[in-house]
């Protein structure tokens, strides 16, 4: 199992979309947290009810903007959040890479965060400097540059991360700043050196 992380906007889609390409099982943890929050949603909605709009009918994506916004602002709700979040994550994680026989990559931004590197056999970090980041997210998904820079500071970057220090799983880097060829070329080298 391999693990994909990195920031925001640094390219791991693109890693991501290549290693689907050539035909390799890919999970998404985003994706696997996106379940776990529309499946607790009402729990998580209590949670927090007291931050939220008080207008009535809210969208539930508008809603999960709002959370975000909240838990990057208040740590002590960000805590909060992840306690209740995480265990499940991890729970739905174990379950889909259960009895996997082939390589599987999964990708989970905050790796680090929850303290989830061990679970792994190689942990590949895909990273690009500030800007081009904030430049990534401001044109892909639509944020404001505020939005962008609050959703930035969120995550801690790997690079950063004591955990990194510590990590006796082999970890490999990707600069995702470099064009795409250069980033598929980077990726041939790491699956040849399995």
């Amino acid at each position: 199992m391999i693990a994909i992380t990195g920031p925001q906007g640094a390219g791991k889609s693109e890693v991501l979309n290549f290693l689907k390409s050539l035909g390799f099982e890919v999970y998404c943890a985003d994706t696997v947290a996106k379940k776990v929050f529309y499946e607790n949603f009402q729990d998580i909605y209590d949670m927090f009810k007291a931050y939220l709009s008080k207008e009535k009918n809210l969208d539930i994506n508008v809603l999960r903007r709002e959370i975000a916004l909240i838990i990057s602002k208040d740590k002590l709700m960000k805590k909060r959040l992840e306690d209740f979040m995480w265990p499940k994550i991890k729970e739905c994680l174990k379950k889909l890479l259960n009895n996997k026989e082939k390589v599987v990559f999964v990708e989970i931004p905050l790796l680090f965060d929850a303290n989830m590197e061990e679970n792994f056999d190689i942990i590949w970090i895909v990273d690009a400097p500030f800007d081009v980041r904030l430049k990534r997210l401001i044109e892909s998904r639509g944020y404001s540059e505020e939005e962008a820079k609050i959703r930035m500071n969120m995550q801690w970057p790997p690079s950063k991360s004591k955990s990194i220090e510590k990590c006796k799983v082999p970890i490999y880097y990707i600069d995702g700043s470099k064009n795409i060829e250069e980033v598929k070329k980077r990726v041939l080298e790491l699956l040849n050196s399995l």
